[in-house]
Parts: structure tokens; C-alpha cells; sequence
């Protein structure tokens, strides 16, 4: 029972990051999207840096990254009513991955308690 809780636990952070690392992925293609698109906006955006797309060399890390942080929260957040993300571009992957990693972080989380607790009853 014990290596079957923290075997899942494992199992379900694994799953866990390359969900989070999918949502990444889409986040750099919707960000390429955007500025291949309008370099406008992605400019408005505050010419925000992929996590692994670099537009370009010359741009503050520093302020890129802080727009990348902010775009990621705002677009993994809002809703169909409320949409944040310019207007003729889908962030559905984004969110999907994103929601699918925190559930399986949320599993992990849960069965990594279970053996905890299992192990300090015994």
C-alpha cells in the first residue's frame, strides 16, 4: 500500500510537470501568434519574452520576464466572459494544460499526504 501511494504521487507530479511544461509551449506559440500577427500589440503587451521564445536580442530581461509572469497568470485565469487575451486569439490549450497540471500536482499532493499520514499511523 505504501509503495503503491508513493508511486502515484510520483506518478501524477510527472504528469503533473509535462502539463505544466505543455501549457508553456502554448503560451510561446500564442505569443508568437500575436507579434507575428501585430507587432503592435505584442509591443502593448510589453513585448513579453516565451519561456522558451526569445523575439529578439536587446530586450530587458528583466521587464520582458515580469510581462511574461503577468500575461501567463492573466491568460491561465480568465474566463470565456472576461477574456483578457487580444482579441482574435485563443488561449483554450493554454488553459486546458495549465488546469491539467494543477489537478495532477492537487493528486500528487493528496496521495504524497496519504503516505505521509500512513506511514505515522503505523
Amino acid at each position: 500500500m505504501l509503495k503503491g501511494l508513493l508511486i502515484g504521487a510520483l506518478f501524477f507530479f510527472a504528469l503533473g510537470g509535462c502539463a505544466t511544461l505543455l501549457s508553456f509551449i502554448a503560451f510561446d506559440r500564442l505569443l508568437k501568434a500575436i507579434k507575428a500577427a501585430s507587432e503592435e500589440e505584442w509591443t502593448a503587451l510589453g513585448k513579453p519574452l516565451g519561456f522558451f521564445w526569445v523575439p529578439a536580442k536587446g530586450l530587458s530581461m528583466m521587464h520582458s520576464s515580469s510581462s511574461r509572469s503577468d500575461l501567463y497568470l492573466r491568460w491561465t485565469r480568465c474566463t470565456a466572459k472576461n477574456d483578457v487575451v487580444p482579441e482574435g486569439f485563443d488561449a483554450k490549450d493554454l488553459r486546458r494544460y495549465h488546469r491539467a497540471g494543477q489537478a495532477c500536482f492537487l493528486l500528487g499532493g493528496c496521495l504524497l499526504i496519504a503516505f505521509v499520514t500512513v506511514i505515522f499511523v503505523r
